[in-house]
């Protein structure tokens, strides 16, 4: 009877841990916005925690799309040609963990942007 009931509790544990883990990925990632009337502007991932993370676009243009931005990385997200993604309308829309916004109004002209929005998780 001991026996069982320590197995009986071991799985209870596992499932726990397991259901505690399961959420933390799920409420770890959130949808995101930037908004504000910057046509053109570019979106940059500013990554400072020591895991890399996944940032998926909810835009009408790239809806759907992820990156994955490895740790300890500022990175302009781009196409599969490397030129930088831009909005149309002045905002960004993603899913990625959570984070926080900035508008660089002088970051990425070079390359075509109107500036960029920066997302930073930290």
């Amino acid at each position: 009877m001991a026996d069982q009931d320590a197995t009986a509790t071991s799985w209870a544990t596992r499932t726990g841990l397991t259901a505690l883990v399961i959420a933390g990925l799920v409420l770890g990632t959130a949808p995101a916005h930037a908004n504000g009337p910057v046509p053109n502007a570019c979106l940059v991932i500013e990554n400072q925690t020591s895991n890399g993370l996944t940032v998926r676009l909810d835009n009408r243009l790239f809806q759907g799309d992820s990156w994955k931005i490895g740790p300890n990385v500022t990175t302009i997200l781009t196409l599969a040609d490397g030129s930088p993604i831009a909005t149309a309308d002045g905002d960004w829309s993603i899913y990625a963990p959570t984070g926080s916004w900035r508008y660089e109004s002088r970051w990425d002209r070079d390359r075509g942007c109107n500036g960029s929005w920066v997302y930073t998780v930290s």
